[in-house]
């Protein structure tokens, strides 16, 4: 990921309401998730018809990644 898009990811939680520093945690938490995904988080996304490979930050852009899950119906 590039320092550019690291940089509009975490401003992304920041738009959220997160102060800096809670806004990197956050991103970091999310990026870790995602790379080793829990057995119970796989089963979440597949009863919405999200595969690991559509939300996979190896292959996917953050931007892909948060507008996977709001597409196949999740909200917060």
């Amino acid at each position: 990921m590039s320092i550019e898009a690291t940089t509009a990811a975490v401003a992304q939680f920041r738009n959220l309401g997160l102060e800096g520093g809670m806004a990197g945690v956050q991103f970091r938490k999310a990026m870790a998730s995602l790379a080793a995904p829990t057995d119970q988080a796989k089963d979440a996304l597949k009863r919405y018809g999200v595969e690991l490979a559509d939300v996979d930050p190896q292959t996917k852009s953050f931007k892909e990644i948060m507008v996977t899950p709001g597409e196949a119906g999740l909200e917060a």
